[in-house]
């Protein structure tokens, strides 16, 4: 079994984040969280072979990833929000903000601050999203907004967006470059496998780019 210091410590950590970032939300008075998970602590059993513990060990780690991100979408919002987007030198509102409520000491905070969490260069590697640019949802956020914060975005480039780009410049400014088309057209192919002897022909695949 775990040690219980740790299972408590993981415990009053996720809290914290969790917490923090409804508290944020609710002020900037955007929808809360569905989380799909209420609990990263997997390690409170007893386990019989300690490669299953290392395994739940790992699995619970694994999982402050989504409370994590969270997080960083929770500061992002704020940073919108307060227009403090690339502003150095300034104390952020969310630190202000949590550091007020009395739960959350500054030393606390300025790891979270300092931590790619709260860092939105492009060269920080986050998960992309796939968005619709025409006939979008209406609670997606912008593409602009997105690419501001270094997310990779996807979304479909057919004939319906081709044509409805035609007298909509906003739309138009997504269409993919000539290049980029040219790309997506080129097929890169291998020779077959010449035949030795009775040898059946083997099939090959070939690349999509």
């Amino acid at each position: 079994m775990l040690d219980p210091q740790i299972i408590l410590g993981w415990a009053r950590l996720q809290k914290n984040i969790i917490d923090a970032v409804e508290l944020l939300l609710a002020r900037e008075s955007v929808p809360s969280i569905n989380w799909i998970v209420s609990t990263s602590l997997g390690c409170g059993d007893i386990f019989r072979r300690v490669q299953d513990l290392r395994a739940s060990y790992a699995r619970s780690k694994g999982w402050f990833t989504l409370f994590m991100g969270a997080f960083s979408y929770a500061i992002a919002i704020s940073l919108s929000h307060k227009q403090q987007h690339n502003r150095v030198g300034v104390m952020p509102y969310w630190f202000s903000f949590l550091s007020e409520r009395g739960n959350y000491s500054q030393i606390w905070l300025s790891g979270i601050m300092s931590s790619i969490v709260a860092n939105f260069h492009p060269s920080i590697p986050r998960v992309g999203v796939f968005v619709q640019v025409y006939q979008r949802n209406r609670d997606q956020f912008s593409i602009d907004w997105l690419c501001a914060l270094g997310i990779p975005v996807w979304y479909p480039w057919g004939a319906q967006e081709v044509q409805a780009s035609i007298g909509d410049a906003r739309l138009a400014r997504f269409a993919p470059l000539p290049h980029q088309l040219q790309e997506s057209s080129t097929f890169l192919t291998k020779n077959p496998t010449e035949l030795h002897g009775s040898e059946e022909p083997q099939t090959q695949g070939f690349d999509c780019k």
